[in-house]
């Protein structure tokens, strides 16, 4: 799964998802149950909340908003573990 590759809509159902059922999701993302599973489905989905307010930030002109996002957006990524990673 490529979150960057993924639009507005599909970011906000995907955050949705996840903070609504996130160990049944993320047993969904991750079926084999890797160490620190449930903390990669925690940053994605901090991850799409994040990308989704920076998509939308770019399309309303705040660039300096949506850079800010886009930066937080790059860290959550840093602390992703491999299995989690695109």
């Amino acid at each position: 799964m490529n979150l960057d590759a993924t639009d507005i809509d599909d970011l906000r159902a995907f955050h949705d998802r996840l903070r609504k059922h996130l160990v049944a999701e993320a047993r969904t993302l991750f079926p084999d149950r890797p160490q620190g599973y449930l903390q990669a489905a925690r940053t994605l989905k901090n991850y799409a909340a994040n990308k989704a307010t920076a998509m939308g930030l770019r399309l309303a002109g705040k660039i300096a908003d949506a850079l800010r996002y886009e930066a937080i957006c790059e860290r959550l990524y840093g602390q992703l573990p491999d299995f989690a990673r695109w």
